[in-house]
């Protein structure tokens, strides 16, 4: 784990990869009534995968709403959840986006 100069968790670095050190999460926008989203790609957890990939279908079939499932992501997360750089803000930040029923 690389940290900033305030002591925030910044990057990982494993192996000849560089990673942000938070997990990247588009759920809201998948969740959006006209999804912007054609091809979603969920990263392989060690654990719990199942969870998060029930998750992600139960959003994208309308069955569950994206910041109820954020909610259970952020448990099965090992850092915590950001999508800042879809949104053209700091890849760090985490915007949450509001749902419509």
């Amino acid at each position: 784990m690389l940290s900033t100069r305030d002591n925030d968790d910044f990057l990982v670095i494993n192996g000849i990869q560089t990673q942000s050190a938070r997990v990247q999460n588009l759920i809201h926008e998948l969740g959006e009534p006209a999804p912007l989203i054609d091809v979603f790609r969920i990263s392989p957890q060690s654990e719990h995968i199942e969870h998060v990939i029930s998750l992600f279908d139960k959003v994208r079939s309308r069955s569950l709403e994206a910041t109820e499932a954020v909610t259970e992501l952020q448990h099965f997360s090992a850092s915590d959840l950001c999508n800042g750089y879809w949104h053209d803000e700091a890849g760090m930040a985490s915007r949450i986006q509001a749902q419509t029923a």
